[in-house]
């Protein structure tokens, strides 16, 4: 699965999921667990163009709902963009596909 974002001026997508910064005693090595933080989160690939999110799904049911990314995608808009549409594409491959589903979507940002 494929989500393509045009690159736009003013809008950031996260290529990872960033941990809370621990507060310890200097003395007591630290545990890397950056990797934990990556489950679920799609990878990011930035080209010159458009920023590629894309994930396995592994094996999924015909006409079955199937959660894309377990977590959430951190994407930040600044608010010089609120009342614009982002076009995203949307990618679906399949061992049984001849060639990917491929969807248009639309992000509305909305100034809060």
């Amino acid at each position: 699965m494929e989500l393509i974002f045009p690159k736009i001026d003013g809008m950031l997508i996260a290529d990872r999921i960033y941990h809370k910064p621990k507060k310890q005693d200097p003395l007591i090595p630290d545990i890397d667990i950056d990797h934990l933080y990556h489950i679920g989160y799609p990878s990011v690939i930035e080209n010159k163009t458009e920023l590629v999110l894309s994930t396995d799904l592994g094996d999924i049911k015909h006409n079955i709902p199937e959660t894309v990314f377990g977590e959430a995608i951190r994407i930040l808009f600044v608010s010089d963009l609120a009342g614009t549409t982002v076009d995203v594409k949307s990618r679906l491959f399949g061992k049984n596909l001849r060639k990917p589903i491929e969807r248009d979507l639309k992000i509305e940002v909305v100034d809060f």
